[in-house]
């Protein structure tokens, strides 16, 4: 699709791609990955330089300049991974003085790359300190570590929204029935940001049980958390969802209209042909992008039966307004256009006709002329009312009077 993405622009969408595509790894492969400690550095290799080192990117994690501090992160990473023990030990000792400084800070940073598994024990305290920065970093990098998922519930509680929304990352990355419940209570959450989440992991873990809320989560008043529960209930591609993704478009806007509209796409009911004709006209142009290509995608033969169970059970009115909609959008060719008139649907010739009209060229004049002869009364008269519009040469937007 123009992939809503995981990307469209909202008043209230300041997630970004990577926290609502969610793109943390598995437990599994988060700990599988972790570098391999060195019990402690060789013998013969003298000691005197690797903690002058570790001296020099201490100092540099003191400095006011975010460069300079993020090289001293670095090098912490590469001296713990390189050194093991000798290192994680020191660093564990600076992180259980009191009280917070820069040093704490950038120590936890690099051990988002060293993950030690002694670490845990040693940075869960943080997560009681006052200063909600200090339990969000402690909350970040426990996410890489080996730490029970009954941490992050309990940080779920967290009175600052960013910690909740981090704890759901955190959640999701371990996965497994147990997530079901605190996604679920995060599904909740008073800040549309866990919310919105809480809704993608929701997907991701395919928690099918989650999806009664998911559809609830549909007529949210963010319409981020209504995009991610789209997404989410298209992952699953139950014709159950599709009563709950009709009810939400009408109040849904950009994103959340783009991915309802998306996961609708394989459903041909007349109810949600009519649902993308609609949005055709919508002001986004994303939409409008969107539902013109699920109408197109599927090419001429596709639309025809989606167009067909469309005509069977609606008026004549939207047979004019399909018609309008493909020729204005040039969703089919007007070669198509002219098989269609050949069709042994009354209903479908009648929109081929419409549509050629509408289509104003000189070009489907011949077409146009031999249906007044040869159609039925209905389709005859449609195809004088195109002939006419031609001889006007009315433009149809979205269309130049030749191509």
């Amino acid at each position: 699709m123009p992939t809503p993405s995981e990307h469209p622009a909202h008043l209230d969408q300041t997630t970004t791609k990577a926290d609502t595509d969610m793109a943390s790894p598995s437990s599994a492969k988060e700990m599988g990955n972790a570098p391999e400690h060195v019990a402690a550095s060789s013998p013969d290799e003298p000691l005197e330089p690797v903690l002058k080192d570790l001296d020099a990117a201490l100092k540099l994690l003191n400095s006011p300049v975010q460069l300079h501090r993020f090289l001293g992160e670095s090098h912490l990473a590469r001296l713990g991974s390189a050194h093991g023990s000798v290192i994680v030990s020191r660093l564990l000792g600076i992180l259980a003085t009191r009280p917070w400084t820069p040093h704490h800070a950038g120590i936890l940073e690099a051990f988002k790359q060293v993950r030690p598994p002694e670490a845990v024990s040693v940075i869960i305290p943080f997560l009681d300190e006052p200063a909600p920065d200090v339990r969000l970093a402690a909350v970040r990098t426990l996410r890489w570590l080996p730490a029970e998922m009954g941490v992050f519930v309990r940080a779920m509680g967290d009175a600052d929204w960013r910690i909740r929304r981090e704890s759901v990352f955190c959640v999701s990355s371990r996965g497994g029935p147990q997530a079901l419940l605190p996604l679920a209570r995060a599904l909740r959450d008073e800040h549309f940001q866990v919310r919105a989440v809480a809704a993608n992991a929701l997907g991701r873990l395919g928690l099918s049980e989650a999806a009664p809320m998911l559809r609830a989560a549909l007529r949210d008043e963010s319409q981020r958390v209504r995009a991610m529960a789209a997404w989410a209930l298209d992952r699953w591609r139950d014709p159950v969802n599709t009563g709950a993704l009709l009810n939400a478009l009408p109040e849904s806007q950009g994103e959340a209209k783009q991915r309802i509209l998306h996961a609708l796409r394989a459903n041909g009911s007349p109810l949600v042909t009519a649902a993308l004709m609609e949005a055709c006209e919508d002001p986004a142009p994303e939409v409008r992008a969107e539902a013109t290509r699920i109408l197109g995608h599927a090419g001429p033969g596709g639309l025809r039966q989606r167009l067909a169970a469309l005509f069977a059970a609606a008026d004549k009115g939207l047979r004019h307004k399909a018609a309008w909609i493909v020729a204005s959008q040039g969703i089919v060719s007007r070669d198509d256009l002219s098989v269609l008139l050949r069709d042994a649907d009354e209903n479908v010739r009648y929109f081929a006709v419409c549509a050629l009209g509408y289509d104003n060229l000189n070009t489907a004049h011949s077409h146009l002329l031999q249906a007044t002869a040869s159609e039925s009364r209905t389709v005859c008269k449609a195809a004088t009312h195109g002939l006419k519009r031609i001889a006007r040469k009315t433009p149809c937007p979205g269309r130049g009077a030749c191509r």
